[in-house]
């Protein structure tokens, strides 16, 4: 009797654990998720300056579910838009990225909405200078084996001023 009185208590008490909603995060932990969101979002610049495409790529994950809504009212899926981003690296001999202002929402321990407004300044392989202003991105971040990747991407901008060579 004693055995199936344990039994009970301990089936009783797994499956109420299972079915309790998670705790809500404490200050400190949107803080630390806000702090390596800003970090991987600033690596991923450093990547666009040091005109690293293979490292750029690295923030994104490769998945069927992966979308970009481009400033042109396309979208595109994570091979479509790394094509796009390639090209883009190939036809550059530098850039130069400049964060004007940068916000975080953090929506579950693993879910972030970052948004940034900046501007790119590039050279092209023709030595065209190009000036990308008031290029805004929205991204949805998600933790994925321990790393932040970008899982959704929204792009807003004009077509770069053209300063000559």
């Amino acid at each position: 009797m004693k055995t199936k009185v344990l039994l009970m208590f301990g089936i009783i008490l797994i499956s109420g654990c299972t079915n309790q909603t998670p705790k809500p995060m404490t200050d400190k932990e949107k803080t630390e998720i806000i702090e390596a969101v800003t970090k991987t979002a600033h690596a991923l610049g450093e990547a666009d300056n040091q005109v690293n495409f293979l490292e750029f790529k690295d923030f994104f994950e490769e998945s069927p579910d992966y979308i970009t809504v481009t400033f042109g009212g396309s979208i595109l899926n994570y091979n479509q838009y790394m094509k796009r981003e390639k090209d883009f690296f190939e036809s550059v001999s530098t850039l130069h990225v400049t964060n004007i202002n940068e916000n975080i929402i953090v929506l579950e321990r693993t879910i972030v909405v970052y948004t940034t407004e900046m501007r790119l300044d590039a050279i092209s392989k023709t030595g065209e200078k190009l000036i990308f202003d008031n290029l805004v991105f929205g991204e949805i971040y998600k933790k994925i084996d321990g790393k932040w990747k970008i899982i959704f991407l929204q792009e807003s901008w004009q077509p770069p001023v053209a300063t000559g060579s």
